[in-house]
Protein backbone atom coordinates (compact mmCIF):
# COMPACT_ATOMS: atom_id res chain seq x y z
CA UNK A 1 0.00 0.00 0.00
CA UNK A 2 1.21 3.50 -0.83
CA UNK A 3 1.81 5.91 2.04
CA UNK A 4 0.10 9.26 1.99
CA UNK A 5 1.45 11.53 -0.77
CA UNK A 6 1.27 15.34 -0.46
CA UNK A 7 1.25 18.04 -3.15
CA UNK A 8 1.16 21.77 -2.39
CA UNK A 9 -1.49 23.43 -4.56
CA UNK A 10 0.13 26.76 -5.37
CA UNK A 11 -0.33 26.93 -9.14
CA UNK A 12 -2.34 25.36 -11.95
CA UNK A 13 0.46 22.88 -12.71
CA UNK A 14 0.03 21.46 -9.20
CA UNK A 15 -3.60 20.62 -9.98
CA UNK A 16 -2.43 18.68 -13.04
CA UNK A 17 0.05 16.77 -10.83
CA UNK A 18 -2.75 15.92 -8.37
CA UNK A 19 -4.98 14.66 -11.21
CA UNK A 20 -2.20 12.51 -12.67
CA UNK A 21 -1.33 11.05 -9.29
CA UNK A 22 -4.98 10.29 -8.58
CA UNK A 23 -5.37 8.54 -11.94
CA UNK A 24 -2.25 6.43 -11.39
CA UNK A 25 -3.27 5.37 -7.88
CA UNK A 26 -6.85 4.62 -8.97
CA UNK A 27 -5.43 2.41 -11.70
CA UNK A 28 -3.11 0.66 -9.21
CA UNK A 29 -6.09 0.13 -6.88
CA UNK A 30 -7.89 -1.70 -9.70
CA UNK A 31 -10.57 0.91 -10.41
CA UNK A 32 -12.49 0.45 -13.67
CA UNK A 33 -11.94 3.05 -16.41
CA UNK A 34 -15.23 4.72 -15.39
CA UNK A 35 -14.26 4.85 -11.70
CA UNK A 36 -10.82 6.23 -12.63
CA UNK A 37 -12.54 8.98 -14.63
CA UNK A 38 -14.90 9.82 -11.76
CA UNK A 39 -12.00 9.93 -9.32
CA UNK A 40 -9.91 12.22 -11.54
CA UNK A 41 -12.91 14.48 -12.18
CA UNK A 42 -13.59 14.75 -8.44
CA UNK A 43 -9.92 15.56 -7.75
CA UNK A 44 -9.90 18.20 -10.48
CA UNK A 45 -13.13 19.86 -9.34
CA UNK A 46 -12.05 19.92 -5.71
CA UNK A 47 -8.51 21.12 -6.42
CA UNK A 48 -9.75 23.91 -8.73
CA UNK A 49 -12.30 25.07 -6.14
CA UNK A 50 -9.79 25.10 -3.31
CA UNK A 51 -7.19 26.81 -5.50
CA UNK A 52 -9.76 29.47 -6.43
CA UNK A 53 -11.05 30.16 -2.91
CA UNK A 54 -7.93 29.77 -0.77
CA UNK A 55 -4.47 31.31 -0.65
CA UNK A 56 -2.65 28.04 -0.05
CA UNK A 57 -3.79 24.41 0.12
CA UNK A 58 -2.29 20.94 0.40
CA UNK A 59 -3.59 17.92 -1.53
CA UNK A 60 -3.09 14.46 -0.06
CA UNK A 61 -3.95 11.04 -1.40
CA UNK A 62 -3.68 7.66 0.25
CA UNK A 63 -4.59 4.18 -0.94
CA UNK A 64 -6.88 2.27 1.42
CA UNK A 65 -8.04 -1.28 1.87
CA UNK A 66 -11.06 -2.11 3.99
CA UNK A 67 -13.20 -5.25 4.10
CA UNK A 68 -11.62 -6.52 0.89
CA UNK A 69 -12.28 -3.26 -0.99
CA UNK A 70 -9.62 -0.92 -2.31
CA UNK A 71 -10.08 2.81 -2.40
CA UNK A 72 -8.50 6.22 -2.35
CA UNK A 73 -8.76 8.79 0.42
CA UNK A 74 -8.33 12.30 -0.96
CA UNK A 75 -8.02 15.39 1.21
CA UNK A 76 -7.41 19.03 0.40
CA UNK A 77 -6.76 21.31 3.33
CA UNK A 78 -6.41 25.06 3.40
CA UNK A 79 -3.04 26.07 4.85
CA UNK A 80 -1.51 29.22 6.27
CA UNK A 81 -3.02 32.02 8.30
CA UNK A 82 -6.66 32.85 7.76
CA UNK A 83 -7.48 36.44 8.77
CA UNK A 84 -11.16 36.44 7.83
CA UNK A 85 -14.17 34.18 7.85
CA UNK A 86 -13.79 31.01 5.79
CA UNK A 87 -14.28 31.71 2.09
CA UNK A 88 -15.62 28.20 1.76
CA UNK A 89 -18.92 28.01 3.63
CA UNK A 90 -19.68 24.31 4.08
CA UNK A 91 -23.47 24.67 3.83
CA UNK A 92 -23.51 26.70 0.63
CA UNK A 93 -20.74 24.64 -0.95
CA UNK A 94 -22.43 21.32 -0.46
CA UNK A 95 -25.87 22.55 -1.52
CA UNK A 96 -25.03 24.87 -4.42
CA UNK A 97 -25.19 23.18 -7.81
CA UNK A 98 -23.11 26.01 -9.30
CA UNK A 99 -19.78 24.92 -7.89
CA UNK A 100 -17.34 22.07 -8.36
CA UNK A 101 -17.56 20.89 -4.77
CA UNK A 102 -21.26 20.06 -5.12
CA UNK A 103 -20.34 17.99 -8.17
CA UNK A 104 -17.61 16.15 -6.24
CA UNK A 105 -20.18 15.01 -3.70
CA UNK A 106 -22.12 13.34 -6.53
CA UNK A 107 -19.04 11.44 -7.79
CA UNK A 108 -17.66 9.93 -4.58
CA UNK A 109 -18.71 7.40 -1.95
CA UNK A 110 -17.91 9.36 1.21
CA UNK A 111 -17.62 13.15 1.58
CA UNK A 112 -16.64 15.32 4.55
CA UNK A 113 -16.15 19.09 4.74
CA UNK A 114 -14.84 20.73 7.92
CA UNK A 115 -13.67 24.10 9.16
CA UNK A 116 -11.16 23.87 12.01
CA UNK A 117 -10.75 26.19 15.01
CA UNK A 118 -8.34 28.35 12.96
CA UNK A 119 -11.06 28.75 10.27
CA UNK A 120 -9.18 26.65 7.71
CA UNK A 121 -11.35 24.49 5.50
CA UNK A 122 -10.58 20.87 4.67
CA UNK A 123 -12.50 18.65 2.31
CA UNK A 124 -12.03 14.92 2.23
CA UNK A 125 -13.55 12.20 0.12
CA UNK A 126 -13.22 8.46 -0.28
CA UNK A 127 -13.76 6.66 -3.56
CA UNK A 128 -14.00 2.88 -3.57
CA UNK A 129 -13.08 0.90 -6.69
Amino acid sequence: MVNEILINLNKDQDIIKARELGRELAKQAGFSEMEQMRTVTAISELAHSMHEYTVEAVFSVKMMKEKGKRGLKIKIKEQGTVDSEPKLDSTSLVNSENNGIFNVKQLVDEFIIQVDHDRRTSIEFIKWG
